[in-house]
């Protein structure tokens, strides 16, 4: 199966805009769904604590990866931002 970039692909084909959804929306709602990913991985981070503090390298691992995570997902969003800035130049 084939990926399309929204930007290749007709308007009238397979990708609508919604006139409901502006920018500003949109914004807010990329803004949501980082915030909830946060917040899910804090939370498997916490279930996950009991086991991991047994070892330190266990907590080094879980700490390590939760912190990656939540880096990658600001990482993602600030290129968004850098993204949306340029557009808006």
């Amino acid at each position: 199966m084939e990926l399309h970039n929204v930007e290749n692909v007709p308007k009238d084909k397979t990708f609508r805009e919604n006139p409901c959804m502006t920018n500003a929306s949109l914004h807010l709602l990329k803004g949501i769904g980082y915030s909830i990913s946060t917040g899910s991985v804090a939370l498997l981070a916490i279930v996950s604590w009991s086991s991991a503090s047994k070892s330190p390298v266990l907590i080094a691992c879980l700490i390590g990866g939760a912190a990656l995570s939540i880096i990658g997902m600001f990482c993602r969003w600030l290129t968004y931002q850098i993204e949306m800035r340029r557009q808006d130049n």
